[in-house]
C-alpha cells in the first residue's frame, strides 16, 4: 500500500510541485489547499500529468482559523485512520498587519499555529504509523526572527518582514520541540529551508527571482523519501543536507518561553490526548 502524505498549500508553487513529485514517485497524495476550486484544479492537473495511476485525495480548511482546522483534522483522522507523512507546506506573507479570526497576526496565525495545531491534532493517525514522520518548511529567514515575550504576536509593534521571519523561526522551534517530545512515540520532525525560489509569496514579499520550483521542492522531497537515522530529528536542512540553525534557535530558555506560550494559546482547541 502507498504511504500517505498530506501535503498543506498544495494548490500552486512549491507545494503544488511537491505534490506532484511525490505523487510521481508512487505516494498517495492528499492536495490540501484553502479554497476547494483551486484544490481540485490542482487534482486534475496532477491527475493530468501523472495518469490513472495517480494517487491523490483533497483538503479543504484555512489554516489561520483554528476552528476550521480542528474541523478540517477531524476529517482527515475520519477519512484517513492513518498518515504516514504530514507536510506544513503553507505560507503567507503578509505585508499589512492583519488579524485572524482567533485575533492571531495573521502571518503568525497561518505559518505557525495553524500548522502547529494541525500536528497535534493528526498525532492520532500519525502514531498508526511505522513509518511516520513530520515536516515544515521553514526558511532561511528564520536567521532574522526575533523573540520578544512582550510581542510574540506582534501586539506592539509589526514588520512585515519580521513577522514572516520569526514565523519560520517558530516552525523550526516547533520542530525541536516535537522531535524531542515525540521521540518516544518514534516519529521524527523535521525543519527546511526550500531555497530562495520564485513563488507568489516571494514575489509579493521581496519583489524578486529566484530558483525554480523543482528545485524548491528537491529537500521537501528528500525528507519525505528519505529514511534518515533517529539522530537528526529535530534537525534543520537546506539544500538535502543538514545545516545550522541560527542562534536563537538554539538558546533554550528563549525557545521553551516561546513553545509553552504556543502550547497555552492552542490548548483550548486541543484535546488532551492530542498534546505532546
Amino acid at each position: 500500500m502507498s504511504k500517505i502524505v498530506l501535503v498543506t498549500g498544495a494548490t500552486d508553487g512549491i507545494g503544488k510541485m511537491t505534490a506532484l513529485r511525490l505523487a510521481q514517485h508512487g505516494y498517495h497524495v492528499i492536495v490540501h489547499g484553502r479554497d476547494g476550486v483551486r484544490v481540485a484544479t490542482a487534482v486534475a492537473e496532477i491527475k493530468q500529468k501523472i495518469g490513472a495511476s495517480a494517487k491523490l485525495d483533497s483538503s479543504v480548511f484555512d489554516l489561520s482559523s483554528l476552528d476550521a482546522v480542528v474541523a478540517g483534522a477531524q476529517d482527515l483522522r475520519q477519512r484517513f485512520p492513518k498518515l504516514d507523512i504530514l507536510l506544513n507546506n503553507a505560507g503567507t506573507y503578509q505585508k499589512e498587519k492583519q488579524l485572524s479570526k482567533d485575533g492571531l497576526e495573521l502571518t503568525m496565525a497561518t505559518n505557525h499555529f495553524g500548522p502547529t495545531l494541525l500536528t497535534l491534532l493528526l498525532r492520532p493517525s500519525l502514531e498508526k504509523s511505522r513509518e511516520a514522520k513530520v515536516i515544515f518548511v521553514s526558511s532561511v529567514a528564520h536567521n532574522r526572527g526575533v523573540l520578544n515575550p512582550e510581542n510574540y504576536n506582534f501586539e506592539s509593534s509589526f514588520s512585515a518582514y519580521e513577522a514572516y521571519a520569526t514565523s519560520k523561526l517558530a516552525n523550526l522551534i516547533t520542530a525541536q520541540e516535537l522531535a524531542k517530545e515525540w521521540e518516544p512515540l518514534s516519529i521524527p520532525v523535521y525543519a527546511l529551508h526550500p531555497g530562495v525560489i520564485t513563488t507568489k509569496l516571494l514575489k509579493a514579499g521581496f519583489n524578486i527571482d529566484g530558483g525554480t520550483l523543482e528545485t524548491g521542492s528537491d529537500t521537501s522531497v528528500f525528507l519525505v523519501t528519505t529514511d534518515l537515522p533517529k539522530s537528526k530529528s529535530g534537525k534543520y536542512f537546506d539544500n538535502s543536507e543538514e545545516a545550522t540553525p541560527s542562534p536563537l534557535s538554539q538558546n533554550k530558555q528563549k525557545t521553551t518561553h516561546f513553545w509553552q506560550s504556543t502550547q497555552s494559546k492552542l490548548a483550548p482547541k486541543t484535546p488532551k490526548g492530542a498534546r505532546p
